[in-house]
């Protein structure tokens, strides 16, 4: 007995209020706190990851590159920093700690942890100027910039050193290694090392008991247990029957998930929470349960809605050897209400505090084993969240320097609408993190409002039923409807792929034309999909096979292996962060790098470079402009699978450009802008004398000496492209391998003579045109271009020469107004 209260003593504040509320609460089965110990587990050289942690590696292969699974804290230091005694901190650390050093892979379908016996990560002290603008640019591209979960290392710390004494410490970790209370760890860890290296002293804290690995392997154990069973079993009977219907938004919801989100806060008045948990405490529950009763009848009321289910974050530290871990521990509650308009306030509360009881009762089953239920496929995809919390104050102490925490938005959400309570102090708020793409500004403002008005109705008077309540409207919008020729299933695959298709999307019939994500389908129920159809049909599908094969019919093939997955091998990731829609530039992939920074960082941008389309195998290259644009479609497909699209290109590569607006145009999909840069269609390349003159007088002798030198350089070029299909011949003919060099340009040669083949057909929208300075004379009003582009040609001038459009400083006028063009087109989309 007395080590039993030895370890209740020794609980974290949050977990012995939770035990204390339970005692108090008096008896419920099911409701022990768990002591049960874990012990070192024997070594193995792969421990399994755990469930959490599979589950963000899942997310991660469906949209990878996001910062949504990003942890961060950010400080202020001002004082003499001991910059070598840090270094020495964060190395103990990651020794200290196995997530530190781990990585992730799969091997036989499994994912493993990869555990570096030693790492030493590097302190980034990066120089910038003390302006609030360039700061919170830095601190943004710090949070921001994507991990590679098979690469060391899955966290960083940054220090932006503004004057000598005066630093900006930012650390960011990815979730799959980490959680909020691990922060918390991390921080009072990195004192305590920091502290005793800048006396020259050796640390003492205590060794730890277990590592991650321990805990992720017990886990492991304890899914195959009666324990676990017996747990899934009361999940699975309170998720019988449910049925997902997704929140009433603003806006419809876009078939390809997007994170960007922002929050609001309402301050709420101290005497109505005082009141609200005074009564609470009257009824025998506690205030998250009375806050959750009230966001219960609140949904109710907005969505129309009696089968409510909403989720809540736990720690999921429910044994005492993870208190000191630094790892992702934290699982996700659901909690299932069925409401009517006769019940009061007073009865809904109860019927909050059973659920809520037995949910945390029944706390051990990660979130991941409730997607596999063979009865719930939609509820394993929560997008309402609430939370009520009183955070632990986190503290960066280093000494002989002051420390203050900043506080910092990632202007993300890993939600559609989550709703938090926060005490901070003596000062509650309400926070609503949601998505941008489904909200309006003032609805979120509303609801704020609305559920103030609520807490205040159901203290005057709880025994008032629900339909007596305040309500709240929801917003309407119109799905745009399908025009659908329905096709029946044509064998057992397509007939059982059906069945699948009808339980996860919840339609019924479906047809096996229907694409995925017409029907209502995004990326994070695609992971739904894919696992149902890899468990009833046996076989591993890559995360993105539903954006390549969007229909059942498409799909079906390649699950008899009578098809193959598109590689990804044109378009490369130049800059995947930021909220606004891809830019897709044909072209060079160079050219795509120097925009990228001065396009800002909330703009992301993918490269399509014709090299990337080149035979492995030796063969030649005989792909035409249309079969180019069109392999170029499907690869920007598998990062952006519906329109809007922004696509731009340069000089020849425009051709290109132009086609993949043709057939994405074809599909039913809106190409916002087409941006040409620096383009003359070819029956309007012929450069006159006028036109020579025109430039001579406006750049002066120096464009004599430019010209001399492209056109000397132009000759070489033509020459060598004119003799590389004879190298090509003997290579071929000694039997020996095309070197790299000449492959690239026999490839050049080939994409050439398919560009004098294209004959493109006019386009139904507009064109964007970015002319240098020294073609604007070649540019006519009624020439090739605007026969063209129906909808017109928006015409921008850019200073200098066309073979100097990405040096500056051209490059920043070109940026410059190019952004400005996107942002007035994302403008008009919306």
């Amino acid at each position: 007995m007395k080590k039993i209260v030895e370890e209740i003593v020794h609980l974290s504040p949050e977990r012995r209020a939770s035990f204390e509320t339970l005692l108090m609460r008096g008896p419920v089965e099911g409701t022990e706190l768990s002591l049960q110990k874990i012990f070192p587990q024997q070594k193995v050289k792969y421990p399994p990851a755990s469930a959490l942690q599979q589950r963000f590696w899942f997310i991660e292969q469906f949209i990878p590159e996001n910062s949504v699974h990003h942890v961060y804290t950010v400080w202020q230091i001002e004082g003499p920093l001991n910059l070598d005694a840090l270094q020495h901190s964060l190395e103990a650390l990651s020794q200290r700690q196995e997530t530190l050093r781990t990585t992730f892979s799969m091997v036989d379908r499994q994912l493993i942890q990869v555990i570096a016996t030693t790492f030493n990560l590097p302190l980034t002290v990066v120089e910038i100027p003390e302006s609030e603008l360039e700061i919170n640019q830095a601190i943004s591209h710090e949070i921001k910039q994507s991990f590679n979960l098979t690469t060391r290392p899955l966290w960083r710390v940054t220090l932006l050193r503004l004057t000598k004494e005066k630093y900006i410490f930012i650390l960011v970790m990815h979730h799959i290694i980490t959680d909020d209370q691990s922060i918390r760890i991390f921080l009072e860890e990195l004192s305590n090392f920091y502290s005793t290296f800048s006396k020259g002293e050796t640390p003492q804290l205590p060794p730890l008991v277990i590592q991650y690995a321990d805990f992720a392997v017990w886990q492991q154990s304890w899914l195959a247990t009666v324990d676990f069973t017996e747990q899934l079993a009361y999940w699975q009977k309170q998720l019988a029957h449910f049925e997902l219907h997704p929140l009433p938004t603003d806006y419809p919801r876009p078939l390809f998930y997007d994170y960007r989100g922002t929050r609001q806060i309402r301050i709420l008045p101290k005497i109505l929470l005082i009141a609200l948990k005074d009564f609470s405490e009257q009824e025998q529950v506690t205030l998250f349960m009375a806050l959750l009763a009230v966001f219960k009848i609140f949904l109710y009321q907005y969505a129309h809605q009696q089968d409510l289910l909403v989720c809540s974050p736990t720690a999921g530290r429910t044994h005492l050897e993870t208190e000191s871990l630094i790892g992702c521990f934290n699982n996700i509650l659901l909690f299932h209400t069925h409401l009517n308009e006769n019940l009061s306030f007073r009865e809904v509360l109860h019927q909050i505090r059973q659920i809520t009881l037995e949910a945390y009762a029944h706390a051990n089953v990660p979130l991941q084993q409730l997607t596999e239920l063979s009865d719930g496929v939609n509820h394993a995809l929560p997008q309402i969240m609430f939370a009520v919390q009183q955070p632990p104050e986190q503290l960066l102490k280093l000494s002989d320097v002051s420390t203050k925490s900043l506080n910092v938005y990632n202007e993300t959400a890993d939600f559609d609408f989550f709703l938090i309570f926060e005490k901070k102090a003596d000062e509650w708020s309400a926070i609503l993190e949601y998505r941008t793409v489904l909200f309006k500004t003032t609805t979120i403002t509303q609801i704020l409002q609305h559920l103030q008005t609520l807490i205040e109705a159901v203290i005057i008077d709880p025994t008032q039923p629900i339909s007596k309540l305040p309500g709240l409207t929801a917003p309407k919008w119109v799905t745009p409807s399908l025009t659908r020729n329905f096709v029946s299933p044509r064998n057992s695959i397509e007939m059982q792929l059906v069945k699948i298709w009808e339980k996860v999307l919840n339609i019924c019939p479906i047809s096996i034309d229907d694409n995925f994500f017409q029907l209502g389908g995004h990326s994070l129920l695609a992971m739904t999909l894919l696992n149902r159809i890899e468990k009833d049909f046996n076989k591993g599908l890559p995360p993105t096979a539903i954006f390549q094969f969007p229909t059942i019919a498409q799909l079906a093939p390649f699950l008899q292996g009578k098809t193959s997955m598109i590689q990804r091998c044109a378009l490369e990731s130049i800059q995947p962060q930021g909220k606004n829609h891809p830019l897709f530039f044909v072209g060079s992939t160079n050219y795509a790098r120097a925009l990228a920074p001065l396009l800002g960082t909330e703009q992301p941008i993918y490269g399509l470079n014709i090299f990337g389309l080149q035979p492995t195998d030796g063969s030649k290259f005989n792909l035409s402009i249309e079969e180019i644009a069109q392999r170029y479609v499907q690869e920007i497909q598998t990062v952006q699978p519906r329109g809007p699209y922004y696509l731009a290109g340069y000089c020849a590569d425009a051709r290109v450009a132009l086609e993949m607006s043709q057939q994405l145009h074809k599909q039913g999909q809106k190409v916002a802008s087409l941006i040409f840069i620096d383009v003359i269609w070819r029956t309007q390349s012929h450069f006159d004398w006028h036109c020579h003159w025109q430039n001579f007088l406006k750049f002066g002798i120096g464009y004599l000496f430019y010209k001399i030198r492209g056109k000397l350089k132009f000759k070489w070029y033509a020459f060598v492209l004119s003799f590389s299909h004879w190298y090509e011949k003997l290579y071929r003919l000694r039997g020996k391998k095309l070197i790299p060099k000449l492959k690239h340009t026999l490839l050049i040669n080939q994409f050439y003579n398919a560009l004098e083949h294209y004959m493109p057909t006019p386009y139904p929208g507009k064109i964007t045109l970015f002319l240098s300075d020294e073609w604007r004379p070649r540019y006519s009003p009624s020439g090739k271009l605007a026969e063209l582009a129906q909808g017109g040609i928006e015409l921008h001038e850019i200073p200098g020469y066309h073979g100097r459009v990405f040096e500056e400083p051209q490059l920043s006028v070109l940026a410059k107004q190019l952004q400005q063009c996107l942002v007035q087109s994302m403008k008009n989309v919306e």
